[in-house]
């Protein structure tokens, strides 16, 4: 029974979103979309995040709307004067059937899909590294169907990039022709340059609080392990000698805090109360705000490195599992020359790793050329002005 009636509403949806060509669609009406996610209600985040205030502090002439995936986001965005509303209401509806341009920084949920038929759906992702997704990963668009899952085929009018390497990547992710992508840089590394009035909200304010923490206690270093999800569900804390890692943290003076990817944060993980320089932080909490007290990222196959690059710091390539997971998730082949750090495959290389001098500090600045044709905070201001001026 539960099968039929998702079946009926996946092909009410097909149907709703045919009919929605027939809206008029109001020019300076931009709506933006998000994808993170806590236990409690969506969250505040990511390139959609920092592209809708720019619009809306900066842009009086577009009108502005977040639709979200509840009403709890929505109530707090118009405490501070924005527009926003839930998909589910009346007014969320009528604002995504009536809007110009529709921005996405993830795959479209259907329930926002259904109402975009001739809207110009611009994808701004959320971050292109080295690991493959989309067209170009089997984990991803290669396993789904089109009819039951067409949201995420849906047809994207632009997309953007930091350079005209991610341009290519971003072509080859999408299937979209290279001449559909604009090089801007992402709205979101804005704040790593500039203050953002509003951008914390739902920024990681707990992570903030730590680290002063962290540093009262007389820490000299931060650093911050982020891996991405596996496909095979596996949890990468699980590979680590944390009584190891916690003796080397504890005579070099340095603090270390884990965030797991939203996608396996919420499964039961190794419990890390017993140590004193290694603590978790909750996922899906916008961290970009925070990334300027971070002073070494451990990460592996993460599109987090790229955008830390632009701080100029050290990172670490954590890749024990990078010969199975390039099989399931898949790497580009540019991988080992455009991560511009030491690659530990154990615990004892990583500890190695954690103590090293840093080293790569020239490659760091060569893949960042390669990767950003803008190092300044002004990708917003140039996605505005590439697509809706």
């Amino acid at each position: 029974m539960k099968r039929l009636f998702t079946f009926f509403s996946i092909c009410l949806s097909h149907l709703v979103y045919r009919l929605s060509f027939l809206m008029p669609r109001q020019k300076n009406l931009v709506i933006c979309i998000g994808w993170h996610t806590s236990q409690e209600r969506e969250l505040f985040a990511d390139n959609a995040k920092y592209f809708f205030l720019y619009l809306a502090q900066h842009q009086p002439t577009v009108r502005t709307i977040w639709l979200s995936r509840d009403n709890k986001l929505p109530v707090l965005l118009r405490a501070r004067g924005y527009e926003a509303c839930s998909i589910h209401s009346i007014k969320g509806i009528w604002y995504a059937l009536r809007a110009r341009q529709t921005y996405v920084d993830a795959f479209l949920e259907r329930a926002f899909w259904r109402y975009t038929g001739g809207s110009d759906i611009v994808q701004l992702w959320h971050g292109k590294g080295m690991k493959k997704t989309g067209h170009d990963s089997g984990y991803s668009l290669k396993s789904r169907n089109r009819f039951l899952q067409a949201n995420m085929f849906a047809p994207l009018s632009a997309l953007i990039a930091s350079s005209p390497y991610t341009a290519k990547l971003m072509a080859s992710t999408f299937k979209a022709p290279l001449e559909t992508i604009v090089t801007t840089g992402l709205p979101r590394n804005d704040v790593l340059f500039n203050d953002i009035k509003d951008a914390e909200l739902d920024s990681h304010l707990a992570l903030q609080e730590k680290i002063a923490a962290a540093l009262h206690s007389g820490a000299q270093k931060i650093f911050l392990y982020a891996p991405t999800f596996r496909p095979n569900g596996s949890n990468p804390i699980d590979t680590l000698d944390l009584a190891a890692l916690e003796q080397v943290l504890a005579n070099t003076s340095a603090h270390l805090f884990v965030s797991l990817h939203p996608k396996f944060a919420r499964k039961d993980a190794v419990q890390l109360s017993s140590y004193h320089h290694i603590e978790y932080v909750e996922a899906g909490f916008d961290i970009y705000p925070q990334l300027k007290n971070i002073d070494v990222l451990i990460t592996d196959y993460s599109s987090l490195y790229v955008d830390f690059l632009l701080l100029d710091r050290p990172i670490i390539f954590y890749t024990y599992d990078i010969d199975t997971y390039g099989v399931e998730m898949g790497l580009h082949d540019d991988f080992d020359t455009l991560t511009p750090g030491p690659h530990p495959k154990t615990t004892a290389e990583l500890l190695s790793a954690l103590a090293a001098r840093d080293d790569y500090r020239e490659k760091r600045h060569e893949v960042q050329s390669k990767l950003f044709t803008h190092q300044d905070g002004g990708a917003s201001k140039r996605v505005y002005e590439a697509l809706i001026l």
